[in-house]
């Protein structure tokens, strides 16, 4: 793997991460939480690794089954992308 695919991968798994728990701290307080199609867009855009630790580890939005049930769908998509890619 590339050492640019690596760190963006790294970079966004990151910000998923960070994203999920700002989500989960924010849907304590008044503020308003995150829209949760930007939540998924970062799964999708190479994230999800860092979403799925959020939901699953971290328990954050393990009631709504988009969520529970798509983050896994689109981890292993992008592992099989991966494997095929490379």
């Amino acid at each position: 793997m590339p050492n640019s695919l690596a760190y963006y991968l790294a970079a966004v798994n990151v910000l998923a991460l960070i994203a999920y728990v700002l989500d989960h701290y924010h849907s304590d307080t008044p503020h308003r939480e995150l829209i949760d199609k930007a939540l998924l867009a970062l799964a999708v855009i190479g994230g999800s690794v860092g979403a799925a630790i959020a939901v699953f580890v971290g328990r954050m939005k393990l009631d709504k089954p988009l969520f529970r049930l798509g983050i896994p769908v689109v981890f292993f998509a992008q592992l099989v992308i991966l494997l095929l890619a490379f």
